[in-house]
């Protein structure tokens, strides 16, 4: 069957698959929406096609193997065989050399295999422009939530396209007029429990979304309340807003992964983390146009390791409070980040008058250059400090040569060793903004303060 390039084959709007582009094709074509009725002679050609080119799915050694060009509806299809497979072990193939154009689409768990494996060796393309979200929730792409056991490898790619979000956001264009009545607290928070509702009836809530500045846009892949997840070799580009999101999750682990967008793009976190525990990244490259790695809310047990960190705003915890309730942040390590041309290296920030607790953070053997002249802020809650900070074996630069950095510390208590001074601050007076009390705390283990001490 000879390619055609310029093809896109379009699936009823009804199914969670937008289009399946084949070959090397990644553009849309600029079309008026097709109705179900008017997908049929669409269906009709996939279904050819697909025949001419059938990948059966297998079942060896007792796993089961479903490609998505098998399926009618690509991804939404392949998942429900998958989750359901009668296998203790079970693959979902998303073939290398092809390009999947995909709105929004939830992986929902639990599933019966014990391990489920996600092999992603093709494109998955977000929406080129945002009025493609019209009448759909614009906050993500794609969605894993209750999953367990899940595995994502390969050398694909998630490409989110985000630049048409960036011309119209908030952050860079606040002349233009935000619609309010789509991005209400109240209505962001009905969202997320709107996760169990029916796409209709979430289609809905946004259904009135219209041309303005905007604050929210899509995340091009989250999880949700999944447990033991692995995901190593990756790529992510440009996604709209945040690229990767763990949240209520227990044991994720991220290796060799690769994310990009430009320096310039708004709110583009690499990877955010809230509500998790024992989460781990190594051997990653980020560069973005926020934070490479941002720590919310009720997080522990963070290792963040052999990561490259540039362009962006470096490595940040918080703002954490923001609502005034308590939480907790405790056991965050990092171990050899690279952070090159950065506005911050490591900066953690709690609200004022709240009860959040940042403990048990660790920095060592990071080092690189920083944009800006304030290479490391602690910014800790005036009522409850920042306690067992360590620095070890810092090296910090500016990445304009000749210049100095400088460092900030509020309420923050705990420990440096190992500072490298290269057109900075002396080690010495280093030490004394970061940590007033370093006298009588030069240890790891300590007790806080008294008050009038």
């Amino acid at each position: 069957m000879e390619k055609n390039k310029h093809m896109v084959l379009h699936f009823c709007t009804l199914t969670r698959d937008a289009a399946l582009v084949l070959g090397d094709q990644r553009t849309e074509q600029k079309k008026t929406p097709r109705t179900c009725i008017g997908n049929v002679a669409s269906l009709t050609l996939l279904l050819s096609m697909v025949s001419a080119m059938y990948i059966p799915s297998e079942s060896i050694a007792g796993q089961s193997i479903f490609n998505v060009l098998n399926y009618e509806a690509a991804f939404a299809k392949t998942w429900e065989s998958t989750c359901n497979a009668d296998t203790e072990s079970v693959t979902m193939v998303i073939p290398q050399g092809k390009t999947f154009l995909v709105h929004l689409i939830t992986w929902a768990g639990p599933c019966k295999p014990k391990n489920v494996n996600i092999l992603l060796s093709g494109t998955i393309l977000g929406p080129e422009s945002p009025d493609a979200w019209k009448g759909k929730n614009p906050g993500w792409l794609l969605i894993f939530q209750g999953v367990k056991g899940l595995n994502i490898s390969g050398s694909g790619t998630i490409e989110g396209r985000g630049k048409g979000w960036w011309d119209i956001s908030c952050a860079l264009h606040p002349q233009l007029e935000a619609p309010k009545a789509l991005w209400s607290p109240s209505l962001l928070a009905s969202f997320l429990a709107s996760l169990h509702l029916s796409r209709c009836k979430i289609a809905n809530q946004f259904s009135h979304l219209k041309q303005g500045c905007i604050k929210l846009a899509p995340m091009v892949l989250s999880f949700i309340n999944c447990t033991k997840v692995y995901m190593n070799n990756i790529s992510f580009v440009n996604s709209p807003q945040t690229h990767v999101g763990v949240s209520g999750c227990y044991g994720v682990n991220f290796k060799f992964l690769s994310i990009n967008s430009p320096a310039s793009s708004p709110n583009t976190d690499g990877i955010h983390i809230s509500r998790s525990r024992r989460v781990s990244i190594d051997s990653t490259n980020i560069g973005s146009g926020d934070d490479c790695i941002s720590i919310g809310d009720q997080t522990s047990n963070i290792y963040i390791t052999d990561v490259s960190c540039g362009p962006g705003h470096g490595v940040s915890i918080g703002s954490l409070g923001r609502s005034g309730n308590e939480v907790q942040v405790e056991n965050i390590t990092m171990t050899r980040v690279h952070f090159y041309n950065t506005t911050n290296r490591a900066r953690i920030k709690t609200w004022q008058k709240t009860g959040v607790h940042v403990s048990d953070v660790r920095y060592s053997g990071t080092f690189g250059t920083s944009k800006t002249k304030l290479a490391i802020n602690l910014n800790c809650s005036d009522a409850v400090p920042c306690t067992k900070i360590l620095f070890d074996t810092i090296q910090l630069a500016s990445s304009t040569p000749g210049y100095k950095v400088n460092s900030s510390c509020n309420n923050a208590y705990g420990h440096a060793k190992g500072i490298k001074a290269k057109h900075i601050i002396p080690a010495k007076s280093l030490l004394i903004p970061l940590f007033p009390y370093a006298s009588r705390i030069h240890f790891k283990m300590y007790s806080k303060p008294s008050r009038g001490q």
